[in-house]
């Protein structure tokens, strides 16, 4: 299997570099761990949603009514469509806003919880210093969906499991929005049809909680966020090195280091050869005493 730029070998303890539907069994063993902590954050999430477009719902019928309390004419009422029109959508890009930063602290906890910690509830707020990149990669992602969606469905199921790795790199490896979204669609390209197919089934089995009076999706709403950290972990890996030549710069690959000059070997010392004990010098000799000359008797005048 080939490797992309952000796996590392299969056989180096690290991410596998498969998308696997075990990934489900694997987010619903996990959330088991800490339920309580995981409706209380979907709870909290669905509640800000509803607000916020409670809010925005409230200002946009008070100026149609506004608008309505005068005299009718075509003039107006293309006034109002504009209004409309704005308001609906600035509601839903402040929507957008606000929940693509949850998601974030949706994707956190997941994280928490996949590596074997224990995730907790304000978790679900700690990712505002990522607001900007969660919000646009939020925005590219979903109208690149709407407009595969259009194109006879099946391209939108293409789009939204080849981007499904882009907000886990942004909370997990700390990548701007455009860089996450051309790098979760060249790791996921290798398997677009399972990515694909993956994005579905974690979708449907994250949504289907809505059907037990919608009660049931603040037990099955997480589930989406564990699933698809798993296969994050399995594509990508929390530490590991992003291994291979990137496209994207410094931020997403290791630093080269600088090559290190090899170190010569010290010279060995040669052994000293040792030096002959020198013989201990002979005493001088004390010059020889000159014996004094005798004199010879002298013959005495005999009388």
């Amino acid at each position: 299997m080939s490797q992309t730029p952000y796996q590392t070998p299969m056989n180096s303890g690290g991410p596998t570099g498969m998308v696997r539907m075990e990934a489900i069994g694997e987010a619903w063993r996990t959330q088991q761990k800490n339920m309580g902590t995981w409706a209380i954050a979907v709870l909290i999430f669905f509640a800000v949603s509803y607000g916020v477009n409670m809010v925005f719902s409230l200002v946009t019928n008070g100026i149609i009514l506004g608008m309505a309390s005068g005299k009718p004419s075509d003039a107006a009422a293309g006034a109002a469509f504009i209004v409309i029109f704005g308001m609906a959508f600035l509601t839903y890009i402040l929507t957008q806003a606000v929940l693509s930063t949850l998601m974030g602290g949706l994707y956190k906890m997941a994280a928490t919880d996949v590596q074997g910690g224990k995730s907790e509830v304000g978790q679900l707020f700690s990712q505002t210093n990522k607001f900007a990149d969660l919000f646009i990669a939020q925005i590219i992602i979903g109208i690149g969906g709407m407009i595969g969606f259009c194109l006879c469905i099946i391209p939108g199921f293409i789009w939204m499991g080849l981007t499904m790795m882009t907000l886990p790199l942004i909370i997990n490896r700390n990548m701007r929005a455009m860089e996450a979204i051309q790098a979760s669609i060249e790791i996921m390209k290798p398997q677009m049809g399972m990515a694909a197919l993956a994005w579905f089934v974690f979708a449907f089995v994250g949504g289907i909680g809505i059907l037990a009076c919608g009660i049931g999706v603040l037990f099955t709403m997480g589930l989406t966020y564990l699933a698809t950290t798993v296969v994050f972990r399995d594509m990508v890996g929390f530490s590991e090195p992003l291994t291979g030549g990137s496209m994207f710069g410094a931020a997403t690959s290791p630093a080269p280091t600088a090559p290190v000059a090899p170190v010569a070997p010290a010279p060995v010392a040669e052994p000293v050869a040792e030096m002959p004990a020198e013989e201990p010098a002979a005493p001088a000799e004390e010059p020889a005493l000159e014996e004094a000359p005798t004199e010879e008797p002298k013959d005495e005048p005999q009388a």
